[in-house]
């Protein structure tokens, strides 16, 4: 089961276009040649856990709620 790694779309930070790379393209956009690149949003669900912590050694008068 060797299977390839699945491409990735990233978005250009100038131009906007989308591009997809997989691993090992060099990173840069292919419609203007702008090598700043940002990852796409992932459709995948995701879900966080948070746990509460104490806080040690911190002044808790200036700690909010988010």
């Amino acid at each position: 089961m060797d299977s390839q790694p699945e491409p990735v779309s990233y978005i250009c930070g100038d131009c906007g276009a989308e591009n997809t790379l997989k691993p090992g393209d060099v990173i840069q956009c292919r419609e203007c040649g702008y090598r700043i690149l940002y990852k796409k949003r992932t459709r995948r669900s995701m879900c966080f856990h948070f746990h509460k912590q104490k806080y040690v050694g911190v002044d808790r008068s200036n700690l909010k709620p988010i």
